[in-house]
């Protein structure tokens, strides 16, 4: 029996296809099961136990941009090189696929997936199964798992998988180890994750400060700041750096170490470290989830009921007005106490 699950878009999404992998894989053993991903969100499935081959291809929105007028012009002809040469991979991939005559495909995205539904084609499987489109009130893993019961799965649905390395989350430890001091060695580590890319689930950096100073005095806590590197105008994945820059220059009292997330490994060894995470919904919030550490989550313009952390111990924090800047720093860092582990907490 061989499985192909097509899941091409982000982050969040991509993880919570796990639990439907831990449910096939506890089903049907002996199978082999793959999974398609776009080559930017691929490494959050990396040492999944239920998986037995990854294929990543890249999506033309992620292939370098060099088209500036400001370059030679002989430069300006790359971005066709790396499209062909991305569409050439991709030819490859799918044959490849396709020669190991797979007996279903499952479309985890669900009817809103054209692009996958070609692949799927392409591959030529015995079978397409396609998860339902979401319903009023249902958990994105909830809806991603509606293909289980016609695979004959029966049972309750895991938990996210998400696993990092021992090596990850020693190369973390190493650079906030100087932050350690007697009157700190058993205080928390929290992170404080502050990316986030739509405008109403972006948190002001004011409040970021005030928070880091409200856990510093509270707790003696350990910070670590996280954010995705880069400058906010960056064509493919625009960045924090600027923000996380001025956070910095105004937390230095604090105990506090910087740690831009430069690939997901290095997000995934900072997550293992964190006995809670402050984050807005996000990619983050999900591969967190997964490793199973407290979050305290804010909400803005996002559906609680499909995207709040699944199986996994957490508070939501949403803004009735669908801005999650109405939150205000008091109910966050009560909520970071209430999510901090027994040995944490105040006697």
């Amino acid at each position: 029996m061989q499985f192909l699950i097509i899941r091409r878009d982000n982050i969040g999404d991509l993880v919570c296809t796990t639990p439907l992998l831990t449910a096939l894989r506890a089903r049907y053993p002996n199978a082999w099961i793959g999974v398609l991903a776009n080559a930017y969100n691929a490494p959050a499935l990396q040492h999944n136990p239920d998986i037995d081959e990854i294929f990543a291809y890249q999506k033309r929105k992620h292939l370098p941009a060099t088209d500036s007028v400001a370059q030679p012009r002989w430069l300006r002809h790359l971005p066709f090189v790396f499209f062909a040469q991305a569409i050439l991979a991709r030819i490859a991939m799918l044959w490849r696929l396709r020669q190991r005559h797979i007996d279903t495909v499952i479309l985890a995205a669900g009817p809103n997936d054209p692009h996958g539904r070609r692949f799927a084609r392409w591959i030529a499987p015995q079978h397409i199964v396609s998860a339902d489109a979401i319903a009023p009130g249902q958990h994105e893993v909830e809806r991603v798992h509606s293909v289980a019961r016609a695979l004959g799965v029966q049972g309750a649905i895991p938990a996210l998988t998400t696993v990092t390395t021992p090596q990850a989350a020693d190369a973390v430890r190493a650079a906030f180890n100087h932050l350690t001091t007697s009157a700190n060695a058993a205080s928390p580590v929290i992170g404080i994750h502050i990316s986030a890319r739509r405008l109403k689930q972006r948190w002001p950096a004011q409040q970021w400060i005030d928070l880091i100073h409200a856990l510093h005095v509270a707790h003696h806590a350990r910070l670590l700041l996280l954010w995705s590197p880069g400058a906010t105008d960056h064509p493919q994945h625009p960045g924090d750096d600027a923000l996380a820059a001025h956070i910095l220059s105004q937390t230095k009292r604090a105990s506090i170490v910087g740690l831009p997330t430069t690939d997901l490994g290095a997000l995934f060894g900072a997550l293992d470290v964190c006995d809670v995470l402050v984050c807005s919904d996000g990619g983050a919030m999900h591969l967190a989830a997964g490793l199973r550490v407290p979050i305290v989550c804010l909400f803005g313009d996002s559906p609680v009921a499909r995207w709040r952390p699944w199986a996994s111990p957490h508070q939501v924090l949403a803004a009735p007005s669908g801005v999650v800047s109405e939150i205000d720093v008091t109910t966050v860092a009560q909520a970071v106490e209430a999510q901090l582990p027994k040995q944490f907490k105040p006697a």
